[in-house]
């Protein structure tokens, strides 16, 4: 259930413990025998409405190589690939280029 349904401590205060955080990505790590510099990747539910149309957040909250990536109606169906050990963000469907009204 967790693995599944768990979603990154957000909010600045009291931390909730149905959520995680960098030391709970980094306590993943270790116990997979992965360098700590491995880049964490994870999914989302869809988000409506929030007028992001690349549904990928890197770096999430200032978290080093921890990525969150969704898909909806919204966005451009993205996707990661590593490239020559750069990690690299692509689409499916070509973003429109966007015109200013004046």
């Amino acid at each position: 259930m967790q693995l599944m349904w768990t979603r990154l401590n957000e909010f600045r205060g009291n931390p909730s413990l149905k959520e995680y955080d960098e030391k709970d990505i980094r306590a993943t790590l270790e116990k997979l025998n992965l360098p700590p510099d491995t880049h964490f990747i994870v999914g989302h539910n869809p988000l409506w409405h929030t007028g992001e149309a690349s549904g990928v957040w890197m770096n999430v909250l200032g978290i080093k190589n921890h990525h969150i990536i969704y898909c909806n109606g919204q966005t451009h169906a993205p996707y990661l690939i590593m490239d020559q050990g750069q990690l690299n963000l692509k689409f499916a469907i070509e973003p429109e280029a966007e015109v200013l009204y004046v």
